[in-house]
């Protein structure tokens, strides 16, 4: 649902969007995260741009309250797509008491660390010991 509002977005919707989204960031980020969510907008503005994005793979962390989504990504200027690329995003949150999860943190991971962080979580995974 976060992913959906932040990452399919457009000059007419971004304010909106952000506006749903930021009903779900805990008050330690929200002005980190509306300054982040900010700055996004006047870029889409400034270049005229829509966004959209498709997940393809949703990994979610419930220690470490992350979830990982990794999906196609496209970027459009005016009516040319000058963009779409598998992209993987990472959202993190805090349980607070008497709330619900709430957003501390949404940031794009370059692709290559993310390949490169999936390949060493799988390593440390067959090299640990067997119970």
């Amino acid at each position: 649902y976060l992913t959906h509002l932040l990452l399919n977005v457009s000059k007419h919707n971004h304010s909106y969007q952000t506006e749903l989204v930021l009903r779900h960031v805990s008050p330690m980020a929200s002005g980190k995260l509306q300054a982040q969510f900010k700055h996004d907008g006047e870029n889409l503005i400034k270049n005229n741009a829509t966004t959209h994005f498709i997940p393809k793979e949703i990994v979610v962390d419930a220690e470490q309250l992350t979830v990982r989504v990794t999906g196609r990504f496209t970027c459009t200027v005016g009516k040319a797509q000058v963009s779409a690329h598998d992209q993987t995003y990472v959202l993190k949150f805090v349980f607070t008491a008497g709330r619900f999860l709430q957003l501390t943190q949404f940031e794009k991971l370059n692709h290559d660390s993310a390949v490169t962080e999936e390949k060493e979580s799988n390593e440390t995974e067959t090299s640990s010991p067997s119970s």
